[in-house]
């Protein structure tokens, strides 16, 4: 018996049972359980994980929560980020946590609890789940199309007025005066005020035009 190629997107675990029968009336039954593995690992990002890499920036580090999804027992697992160009490699039990659940015949289910703690230093985080199956299948969140990034920035900008004293006098029409933001990640917009008003709001694109002088 040869078995047609399953189709794309069959990969799922299968029963394959068989009967024979003789003219008697005596029967064996026999039944084999396989998996089709292809495409490996595909994963889902945590409700709350979801809500933080929409907002992207954050001041306070938070938990990041993963689920991998597998036909098969997974033989190796790897979680690391790289932050400003360095790759660090987690531990598991003091940086991260597994919760597997399913069994032989069922999706096997890996979801990891990485700490909040992991997460100190200001910089941009790329969180990277790595993987190998039974089935040798090699997968990453990354190439599943679930990137995990986010920004740590508990600086605030800073500002500098230049030409203008605090307390001042000037006997003048116009009198020309410099503002300087700086962040050190990125601007998302400078508000200029006069006697309490609002009268002008620089957004992100203009202050990238300006450099930050104003």
């Amino acid at each position: 018996v040869r078995f047609y190629d399953f189709a794309k997107g069959m990969d799922d675990i299968y029963t394959l049972s068989c009967k024979a029968v003789d003219k008697a009336g005596n029967e064996t039954k026999s039944a084999i359980r396989f998996s089709v593995n292809r495409d490996g690992s595909a994963y889902e990002i945590d409700e709350a994980t979801q809500k933080l890499l929409e907002q992207r920036y954050i001041r306070q580090p938070e938990d990041i929560v993963i689920t991998e999804i597998n036909k098969d027992d997974l033989c190796l697992t790897e979680i690391s980020y790289s932050l400003e160009g360095k790759v660090v490699v987690l531990k598991q039990g003091s940086d991260y946590t597994i919760e597997k659940s399913g069994q032989e015949d069922q999706w096997r289910t890996y979801r990891y609890h990485i700490r909040a703690s992991c997460f100190q230093k200001e910089g941009t985080y790329v969180i990277n789940v790595y993987s190998e199956d039974a089935a040798n299948n090699r997968s990453t969140n990354k190439i599943k199309t679930k990137p995990v990034i986010f920004t740590l920035d508990r600086t605030a900008p800073v500002l500098v007025v230049s030409n203008l004293e605090d307390g001042g006098k000037y006997n003048e029409e116009t009198h020309r005066f410099t503002i300087s933001a700086r962040d050190n990640i990125s601007l998302d917009k400078v508000a200029v005020y006069l006697d309490g008003e609002c009268i002008h709001t620089y957004g992100k694109e203009e202050l990238e035009t300006t450099n930050g002088k104003l």
